[in-house]
């Protein structure tokens, strides 16, 4: 009797053991892009890996009227169509701007702890400079079935930052600031869903994982 009771407390732990093993591997259900054999853009500032991104340079921006703009649904079970809208003028400076359908932002102006501070896109005024890129693009980084923001700014050579914003309900804060990544150029999303932001001249590359609403900088 003791035997039997041993046996099934054996066979009770390898089911215990197999579950808890089952629950802890996550199958990749987001996409069916085969990463390790993706060829990395580098035309643009950050690769997601789909068309979801507005990209436009310096000196276009300066042209009279010149803008890229889009609309895009940011949560495909809401039937809302957010918009996004690069411009700038010499009064208002360089518009990043954010639009659902109760409030509207700069992303610039929802900045905080000053990420562009080492990045020489703009001139006086805020204006953009003529030989940096902007690009806002979009990705579900945590898997909760609402895309988040990135901007991205940089020079295409070796300066690049790409600043993580999360979407409210708020009227005050429609886009809440996250954080930011820096690198050279290129970034992009990798196989486990972190930030790649590769920098140097020797293939180094920093590495940044979106979690519970904090963007961090991943250890090995």
């Amino acid at each position: 009797m003791k035997f039997m009771r041993f046996i099934s407390l054996i066979n009770f732990f390898i089911i215990l053991s197999l579950v808890l093993l089952s629950g802890c591997s996550r199958e990749n259900t987001k996409s069916n892009i085969n990463y390790e054999t993706q060829t990395i853009r580098e035309d643009i500032l950050f690769d997601t890996h789909n068309d979801d991104f507005i990209f436009i340079k310096g000196e276009d921006i300066n042209s009279e009227g010149s803008n890229a703009f889009m609309e895009f649904d940011m949560d495909k079970n809401d039937g809302t169509r957010e918009m996004f809208m690069i411009r700038a003028d010499v009064k208002s400076g360089t518009e990043i701007m954010y639009y659902n359908d109760k409030a509207a932002v700069n992303l610039l102006h929802a900045l905080k702890n000053n990420p562009l501070e080492n990045i020489n896109a703009f001139k006086e005024g805020t204006l953009p400079r003529e030989d940096y890129y902007y690009q806002v693009s979009f990705y579900d980084l945590d898997e909760d079935g609402q895309k988040e923001i990135i901007l991205s700014i940089g020079n295409m050579l070796d300066e690049e930052v790409s600043i993580i914003f999360k979407t409210t309900d708020s009227l005050d804060t429609p886009a809440k600031y996250i954080g930011a990544a820096y690198g050279g150029q290129s970034m992009y999303i990798a196989s486990n869903y972190h930030i790649y932001a590769p920098y140097g001249t020797e293939d180094q590359i920093k590495d940044y994982m979106y979690f519970n609403e904090k963007l961090y900088k991943a250890v090995d």
